[in-house]
Formats: structure tokens, sequence, C-alpha cells
């Protein structure tokens, strides 16, 4: 298991189809890791090496991305969010 994990941050306008940004990930990049978020974003856990490719898929598929970040979590801060909080760990 990787010591760092990370994530990439996409936002799309409010008007944004969640449900082709998703087949397009999946289908089409093979990503299955990802969250989506109630604040039209879409956080992404696994072809962070390839932030461009996802930003060019999804610009050819005509959605446009208003953010792209990508931050990185060490080990315990990605079990801790996965556990819900200090409480329940």
């Amino acid at each position: 298991m990787p010591e760092n994990r990370g994530c990439g941050g996409f936002g799309f306008g409010d008007d944004c189809c969640w449900i082709i940004i998703l087949i397009l990930l999946i289908r089409e990049l093979g990503i299955s890791d990802y969250e989506v978020l109630e604040d039209s974003n879409i956080k992404v856990f696994s072809n962070l090496d390839n932030v461009g490719e996802v930003n060019s898929l999804l610009s050819r598929s005509g959605i446009i991305v208003e953010s792209i970040s990508v931050k990185g979590e060490n080990l315990e801060e990605y079990f801790m969010n996965k556990v819900g909080g200090v409480l329940n760990a």
C-alpha cells in the first residue's frame, strides 16, 4: 500500500451532467475510485499522473472543467477521512 495517497479535484458548473462525466471516467480511462461532492466537484483518487488526460477527455466531450487541483494526503489522513474522523477511529 502506498505511503501517500492523493486526489485530483475537478470542478464543474452547476448545469453539468454528472452521469456523463462518470461514464467517461469509468469507460474511457478506467477510473473507478472517485467521489462526487455536493459542491459541483468530483474527487478522483487514481490516474493522478494523468490529470491532463482526464481534462482533455472531458474537454473533447464538450464538458468544461472550471478548476483542477491535485492534493496529497498521507496514509493517516486518508484513514481518518475514511472512518469519519478522530471520534470514529
